[in-house]
Formats: structure tokens, C-alpha cells, sequence
């Protein structure tokens, strides 16, 4: 529906509430969306079983109910990226960043030129977006942080112009460091 649901969150000092979705169920899509318990629905494109249909469906449905809708991405795929982005998605949690090029690029693949790289072709714009290339710039982007390099340059990733937080990823950021995927 709009970034502005997490975004006000943010503004007054709270976390937003995720669902994270990994099943291509319309209804728990659904179900989460209108439960009014979640600002954002995820819909995890990495680790989750949605194909390309199921995931458009998941964003269409989750869109018509006051939450915003997120994907959690495997890559910083430009194509994959714009074509969600094009399908009304609010912003993209990107797996494995561990360098402040990548989150550059991340955030590049949301915006349009002359700002980015991202292609214009529209073909589902957001329902509460009245202009699509001002709607680009509120795209919500979270780097994840997984890697002992990320965790090394977490900061800087974190002061990427367009950035707007860094997502964790607790089990491969464990491996990644040696306390395994249950550390406590």
C-alpha cells in the first residue's frame, strides 16, 4: 500500500513489524495483510518457495491491505530488483552484502535515471502512488548483512545515500563467524 507505514514507524522511534512470508499461500499472504498485527509483509523470493507468478500474486494481494511489501532478495540482481519494483513492490531486503559497492548498486537497481540504473516500464504502479518516478525515491532498501566483511563494513554500508537500514541475517552471519547457525 505505501512505504510510509514503515517509514512512519521509523520517524517515531519504533520498529516496524514484518511478516515473513516463505509459503505461495494466497490466503496466509492474505491473513497476515489484514490481520492489522503488521506494518510490512515479506516475501522471502531467497529461501521461500515462490515462483515468478506467485510472487506477483503475493505482492497484489499483501498491496490491498495497509501494510507495505518487501522481498527478500537473493542478489543484488538488477533485473530481478526492477522487475518487483515494477510489479508494486515497496522495497527489497538484499541478501549478502558485505561491500559498500554493493549496496550501491542495491540501491541503484530502485532508482531511475538519471539517480540509478533502473529501466522504466512500469506495469503495475503502486495503487497509492500518483507518480511513479517520485515513488521510486521512497523505495525502502535494506542491505543484509551476512559476512564477516559485511559485518566489517557494515558501517559504511549503512551511510549509503538511499539506504535506509541494515537487515541481519543472524545463521549466515553465524557461520560466517564461527558460532554456527543456532549461536544464542
Amino acid at each position: 500500500m505505501s512505504t510510509s507505514i514503515v517509514r512512519d514507524r521509523w520517524a517515531s522511534g519504533k520498529a516496524a513489524r514484518l511478516a515473513w512470508v516463505s509459503i505461495p499461500s494466497v490466503e496466509v499472504v492474505e491473513t497476515a495483510a489484514a490481520s492489522g498485527a503488521f506494518d510490512a509483509i515479506v516475501i522471502d523470493v531467497q529461501h521461500g518457495a515462490f515462483d515468478p507468478a506467485s510472487i506477483l500474486t503475493a505482492i497484489r494481494v499483501a498491496a490491498a491491505h495497509p501494510v507495505s511489501v518487501l522481498a527478500r532478495l537473493p542478489s543484488a540482481d538488477v533485473d530481478l530488483i526492477g522487475w518487483l519494483l515494477d510489479g508494486g513492490l515497496d522495497g527489497v531486503i538484499v541478501a549478502m552484502c558485505d561491500s559498500v559497492a554493493m549496496a550501491e548498486r542495491i540501491v541503484s537497481a530502485t532508482r531511475y535515471q538519471p539517480r540509478g540504473i533502473r529501466s522504466y516500464g512500469v506495469y503495475r504502479p503502486n495503487p497509492g502512488a500518483t507518480d511513479p518516478l517520485s515513488y521510486a525515491d521512497t523505495i525502502i532498501v535494506l542491505p543484509m548483512i551476512e559476512s564477516a566483511a559485511g559485518m566489517v563494513n557494515a558501517a559504511a554500508i549503512a551511510a549509503v545515500d538511499g539506504v535506509d537500514g541494515l537487515f541481519i541475517g543472524p545463521s549466515d552471519l553465524g557461520l560466517a563467524i564461527g558460532e554456527g547457525v543456532g549461536q544464542d
